[in-house]
């Protein structure tokens, strides 16, 4: 497999990355009869393998760690995954090869070292193109704050805690992490914001940055935001206090539960209500994730000319949630919920001081 482009995509979260992976399975045929593979062998997010793969102790993971998995089963697992993909690589002849995971922007060192050993392996390709988009770190937040309660069960109080601290490792050290393992002229650093400016989306920048041509191809939406009041009624709705159970090198949250079953109809009914969009965060909240951020923000504009500034703020403004038009919307769900669903959301306005149901 000489003479091959590989470009990974390591993210980073909340930049788009569910969109440009969906987009990329969506397409995998034309893509591969443009000379380009998204391989089939491996999951649309490929997150978890890279996990699995090329971290030294993947059974450290929070997922791993509840669901009992060792060391030795989650490494056999790759070494499956890796037995066919190889497999699929053999049988390609084209020349662009494309890998997306987003969770390898946070790996340390000896693991993206682990990544290029493998992949130098199994592709000898000729030249590596890394690609990593920023965002703006209060968007960022807000955006994490979000998903981490519509997918991750957490409450606003635990996703607040975890944005303001900064999300994990930030960008100076992934950057020159990658920088390097695969040298500096393989990485591709781009801002979210203008590449929406630039392309209109951020998978119509992706596939450009990749080369990829656009012809028959529509870029696909993923993770679209919810309204700000079924992410409260969804924190809500979680009970008892999150346990953390610490370990060596580990701290482990165990999920929430739900008071009531949701159903994936139920939530498809909960995501599609229309209401308002609340930032999450006070004055106080943004003052706070800044001053953690703020020399991450230098080094982005010093050294890759992507600049970043807080904005003024002001108080959260709640006098939208709960409207009308959104008030005529519940109405109409609500008897399409189950008895206990729905009698749980109307205890969970009336703690909102709602009452016009």
């Amino acid at each position: 497999m000489n003479g091959k482009t590989l470009h990974l995509h390591i993210g980073r979260h909340k930049t788009g990355t569910s969109s440009i992976q969906a987009s990329l399975a969506a397409y995998r045929d034309l893509l591969l009869s443009r000379g380009i593979l998204y391989p089939a062998s491996l999951p649309v997010n490929q997150s978890g393998f890279f996990q699995i793969a090329y971290l030294p102790n993947p059974q450290e993971l929070p997922i791993h760690r509840s669901l009992g998995h060792s060391r030795l089963k989650l490494k056999r697992q790759a070494k499956r995954r890796l037995l066919t993909f190889a497999d699929e690589l053999k049988a390609f002849d084209g020349n662009d090869v494309i890998l997306s995971a987003e969770s390898a922007c946070v790996f340390p060192l000896k693991a993206i070292s682990n990544i290029k050993d493998s992949l130098d392996e199994l592709v000898s390709p000729s030249r590596y193109s890394i690609i990593f988009y920023t965002r703006h770190p209060i968007s960022r937040a807000l955006s994490g704050i979000q998903q981490n309660v519509k997918g991750n069960r957490l409450t606003l109080e635990d996703a607040r805690k975890f944005h303001l601290g900064g999300g994990g490792k930030r960008y100076a050290e992934i950057i020159q992490n990658y920088a390097t393992v695969f040298g500096a002229k393989a990485l591709s650093i781009r801002s979210f914001e203008d590449a929406l400016l630039r392309s209109g989306d951020i998978v119509t920048d992706f596939f450009s940055m990749a080369s990829i041509d656009l012809d028959g191809i529509t870029p696909l939406r993923q993770n679209e935001s919810i309204a700000a009041e079924i992410v409260y009624f969804l924190s809500w709705l979680y009970e008892g206090p999150r346990v953390s159970v610490v370990s060596p090198g580990q701290k482990r949250f165990n999920l929430r539960k739900f008071r009531v079953p949701l159903s994936d109809e139920e939530r498809k009914l909960l995501y599609g209500l229309k209401g308002a969009k609340a930032n999450f965060l006070s004055v106080k909240d943004i003052d706070t994730l800044w001053r953690v951020v703020e020399v991450d923000m230098v080094f982005l504009e010093e050294c890759h000319g992507i600049a970043y500034r807080k904005a003024d703020v002001t108080p959260q403004d709640n006098s939208k949630l709960f409207a009308p038009g959104f008030m005529m919307q519940v109405e109409a769900m609500l008897p399409r919920l189950s008895v206990q669903l729905r009698n749980e959301f109307k205890q969970f306005l009336q703690t909102q001081g709602v009452t016009q149901l």
